[in-house]
């Protein structure tokens, strides 16, 4: 049976190891960064925004997002030449585009009887 000698050796050794130490101030550094990041605080502020809008707001935010979105798809489609155009036609996106502005218009919060 290995002493527990051995073992703090064999920790002392891995700890000391160059691979870990690498992995190690990585991580420090990866840790620091992500503290003073402008954009990971920008998320923050961004999803506390998100959690304080109401439910129909929520929904109008991305029936909205997603209706730009399909409205750029048919830009850009059209800058394609037709022969590598992607094989799902434009007016699927129109059609997108379209029931999600309805969408984003028709939302309402609801009523209280």
């Amino acid at each position: 049976m290995a002493s527990s000698n051995d073992f703090g050796a064999a920790a002392r050794e891995l700890r000391e190891s160059r691979l870990v130490v690498l992995l190690r101030s990585a991580t420090d550094a990866i840790v620091l960064s992500a503290r003073h990041s402008r954009i990971v605080a920008g998320a923050g502020r961004v999803a506390r925004d998100w959690r304080s809008l109401s439910a129909v707001a929520r929904l109008r935010v991305i029936a909205l997002t997603i209706a730009v979105a399909a409205a750029a798809h048919v830009v850009l489609e059209m800058l394609v030449p037709r022969h590598l155009a992607p094989t799902v036609p434009p007016l699927l996106w129109v059609a997108v585009g379209i029931i999600s502005a309805a969408v984003a218009a028709a939302a309402r919060p609801p009523s209280c009887h």
